[in-house]
């Protein structure tokens, strides 16, 4: 099967999806649809597609596919690179939604919306992660029957269970996120540093980057919280399992997500989770079972649920064994790939013939 797949970025899920690709001995071409990333060694074996354009260049992609002539096209987030694809005419294609792009930037924003609307009628089989996502798809006008539901997954052999939280001491904290307003990265450090301030014996690991900067700066400076909060640079992937070793519960206050791999990865380590409440989270966390959600942007109760997990700490192994036995059934990666080459023969079969307008 040839495959070509389109995304914005070079990031670590696209390479999730090439290598696996690859592993099931699928002829993947990579298509980058941002220059500056063209240069970054991915160290997967599929073929690298040139991009020269840093807008929309229907032309250029339509020349693109009649060199390769793929036998179906990948494409995601689903306002973005689908919606090229859509414009360009290829098909069969299959539009992989990214999560956030239909569960807030269509519902914020005119354009986008339109646009994941358009790529959806010209879509042959759309991907979702999550329910929330398929519900989104389906607003949007796409069969319920062309919609393949699985969530992104773990490796579950790169994760093995952490050791049970200690009975004294610190209980350590871990967010993985980038530091976004998306995220709630800094609701989330404010929550730390109100639980911090009353007493708690809490340490947080705060891997990552991003907009919010300044203001995790500000926050981790005061006086209360120095030597409490350890910020780290963005790791490799192949270093996630072994931050989230050190680490004894995991932390998420995003406002908006699917089925998030980071989530998926901790529950795989057998953390316990405090998330957010939000239909994404709820397909994983059920509240005081494998962890305990909070409404998003709750920044008072997410700090009771830190204090409240510091002073459970007999609760905690049986929550992460419970987070690994989920992960273990609905979220091996190995198993969904197969999914992922389904929905491609799907949509070959909706689509008919190939077709590279030029």
């Amino acid at each position: 099967m040839n495959v070509l797949y389109v995304s914005p970025t070079c990031g670590p899920h696209d390479l999730r999806f090439l290598q696996a690709l690859s592993d099931r001995k699928v002829d993947a071409h990579f298509l980058c649809l941002t220059p500056d990333e063209e240069g970054r060694d991915i160290s997967v074996p599929v073929t690298r597609i040139g991009w020269t354009s840093d807008g929309v260049d229907v032309e250029q992609l339509r020349q693109i596919a009649e060199k390769i002539r793929p036998a179906v096209v990948h494409a995601g987030p689903v306002p973005g690179p689908a919606w090229l694809v859509a414009r360009a005419g290829l098909r069969p294609l299959v539009s992989a939604s990214w999560g956030s792009d239909l569960l807030r930037e269509v519902q914020h924003n005119v354009q986008s919306h339109e646009r994941a609307r358009f790529a959806v009628e010209h879509t042959d089989v759309a991907l979702a992660d999550c329910a929330a996502v398929n519900s989104a798809f389906r607003e949007l006008g796409m069969a319920p029957e062309r919609i393949v539901t699985f969530p992104w997954g773990v490796d579950l052999q790169d994760f093995s269970l952490t050791a049970a939280p200690s009975i004294s001491g610190p209980l350590t904290l871990f967010s993985g996120r980038r530091w976004e307003p998306l995220y709630g990265t800094a609701e989330l450090v404010e929550a730390f540093a109100l639980a911090t301030q009353g007493g708690a014996a809490l340490r947080l690991r705060l891997l990552g980057s991003g907009s919010e900067h300044d203001r995790v700066g500000e926050l981790t400076a005061r006086p209360h919280m120095r030597g409490k909060v350890q910020r780290m640079a963005e790791v490799p992937e192949s270093e996630i399992g072994r931050q989230l070793g050190k680490s004894d519960v995991y932390v998420s206050a995003s406002h908006c997500d699917g089925s998030s791999v980071t989530l998926l990865q901790a529950m795989a380590s057998g953390l316990p989770v405090i998330a957010s409440d939000i239909p994404g989270n709820r397909e994983w966390v059920s509240h005081d079972h494998n962890g305990w959600l909070f409404p998003p942007g709750d920044v008072s109760e997410l700090a009771r649920l830190m204090v409240h997990a510091s002073a459970s700490r007999s609760q905690l192994r049986p929550m992460g064994l419970r987070s690994r036995s989920i992960a273990e059934e609905r979220a091996d990666w190995s198993r969904h790939v197969d999914s992922l080459l389904g929905a491609y023969r799907l949509a070959m079969t909706a689509s008919g013939e190939a077709t590279y307008p030029h």
